[in-house]
């Protein structure tokens, strides 16, 4: 079942409010509290400012480990053999697209990737500078897939240094702007696309 994010959002809310759960919205998991060298709750940031909270058990779900390694705990950071990290995915949504009309008359692979390419070309389109997925010269076209990644996107940086995550993410939303416009102008069934 696909869910509109917002809608998702608004059910999980529903839901966690209906157990009783206290809910601190732009708060994030600063780093572990710990007691005698036992993890007793976290320290939490948010527009009231940083404060601990007491807990009997704590579930790290900071996607990174930031709380068990705030805890001391034992950590690789990237891949042993090279290094790398994860991809960073980027995600934009695109909405009142005619769908059945751009599989009609979609372009062929020659008219899209020319029409990337030149895009890039003449500065219309500013392609992420470390793009992972789609890794292609035609961006956003993915020669692999021979298909459109029209709004998902892939990234080689590290998700520990927040200027790097930043950096990424801020070519991903110019890029997103400048794709919606080519789309627009140059895509059937995308005229209306927002």
């Amino acid at each position: 079942v696909h869910l509109p994010t917002e809608t998702y959002k608004a059910l999980a809310t529903t839901m966690l409010v209906e157990t009783g759960a206290d809910i601190l919205f732009g708060t994030v998991a600063d780093s572990a509290r710990t007691t005698d060298g036992r993890v007793t709750g976290v320290y939490a940031a948010n527009k009231s400012g940083r404060q601990a909270i007491s807990s009997k058990v704590v579930v790290d779900a900071t996607a990174d480990g930031n709380v068990a390694a705030s805890a001391g705990c034992a950590f690789d950071k990237g891949d042993p053999s090279d290094g790398r990290m994860q991809n960073v995915n980027f995600r934009f949504e695109i909405h009142d697209v005619d769908w059945d009309r751009y599989e009609a008359q979609k372009p062929s692979e020659d008219v899209l990737t020319g029409l990337f390419t030149e895009a890039v070309d003449r500065g219309k389109l500013h392609p992420p500078n470390r793009l992972h997925l789609p890794a292609s010269k035609a961006f956003p076209y993915d020669p692999i897939s021979k298909t459109v990644k029209f709004s998902y996107w892939e990234m080689d940086c590290d998700a520990s240094d927040a200027v790097d995550v930043s950096t990424q993410l801020a070519q991903c939303h110019r890029a997103a702007l400048e794709l919606m416009a080519l789309y627009r102008a140059h895509l059937p069934g995308f005229e209306n696309a927002k």
